[in-house]
């Protein structure tokens, strides 16, 4: 019994220690034999983070191609709080390569994508400057489009 009770606490003590050892290998690495991050390495970092994010254009840079539709936007009440890419998608690799068919903007006529903004929910009823309409019993045989053109209303 005696010898068992040696064993154990020996395996325990040398577990211990390699567990000391290994830590202690882990912080002379990172701290003595690592390279050192520089900022450059961060900046670079960053620079490759920041270039994977969306890139937005504005209605302004849309115009240039799209000049009739920009021109209805401008007039209508969507102006002043609804941009292109609220409905169309992130568009700046479409203005940088407008005949790559891979970064061809969103057009999507359902009901149920006007419906994200328009549709009827209680809260946003009561306090919502956007119309809401209840999309079952709003004409629900149509497309919203047929009668109301987004870049007009």
């Amino acid at each position: 019994m005696n010898d068992e009770g040696d064993i154990k606490k020996k395996a325990i003590f040398f577990g211990f220690v390699l567990v000391v050892f290994v830590a202690a290998g882990i912080i002379f690495y990172v701290f003595y034999l690592s390279p050192p991050i520089e900022k450059t390495y961060v900046q670079k970092w960053m620079e490759i983070e920041a270039s994977r994010l969306p890139q937005y254009g504005s209605p302004e840079l849309c115009s240039k191609c799209h000049f009739e539709q920009y021109s209805l936007w401008i007039e209508s009440e969507h102006h002043s709080s609804i941009q292109c890419e609220n409905c169309h998608g992130i568009g700046m690799k479409h203005i940088e390569n407008p005949y790559d068919g891979n970064y061809m903007p969103r057009i999507d006529t359902s009901r149920e994508f006007c419906g994200i903004c328009h549709e009827s929910i209680p809260p946003r009823d009561e306090s919502s400057a956007i119309k809401t309409v209840n999309l079952s019993t709003h004409n629900p045989e149509y497309s919203c489009i047929l009668c109301h053109l987004p870049h007009r209303t």
